[in-house]
């Protein structure tokens, strides 16, 4: 997934670290946060969803490391 704001793909990374100890992370609830995201953000129109989708097991990837503490 192509992320074409900084700030976009900031605030998904501070949703993943701060949920991930809290609840399963599924693709599904990732999907909708990014959504809700890029909508709170005004880049709904740059989101891409089939690159969401392929991206999803990259990110699952990176956090699946981080200690839950």
């Amino acid at each position: 997934m192509e992320i074409t704001f900084s700030e976009l793909g900031l605030t998904l990374k501070e949703f993943v670290l701060s949920y991930q100890h809290r609840v399963i992370l599924h693709n599904s609830v990732l999907i909708e946060k990014v959504k809700l995201l890029a909508t709170g953000l005004g880049e709904v129109a740059s989101a891409n969803e089939v690159s969401i989708e392929e991206t999803l097991p990259l990110l699952q990837n990176k956090y699946v490391d981080y200690s839950p503490e």
